[in-house]
């Protein structure tokens, strides 16, 4: 997290996400979030969906269990 810009960085840039925005680079393209990243109390929450495309897989929500699924490509 970088305070000045308020964006979130990772792997050496290539991915970025500024607070308030709906809007993610990855690998320089823009991909559109269905919310935007924002700070409460502190903590920053992103949307999952960032998080999977951030491990180059894939973010889905069972409700049953209440659990987020990240999925991501083996090597």
């Amino acid at each position: 997290y970088e305070p000045t810009e308020k964006a979130i960085y990772s792997l050496g840039g290539k991915l970025r996400l500024a607070i308030g925005s709906k809007v993610a680079l990855i690998n320089g393209e823009r991909k559109l979030l269905p919310s935007a990243a924002e700070i409460k109390n502190g903590v920053i929450y992103v949307p999952m969906q960032f998080v999977g495309w951030a491990t180059k897989g894939s973010a889905s929500y069972d409700p049953g269990s209440k659990t987020v699924i990240i999925t991501t490509e083996r090597n």
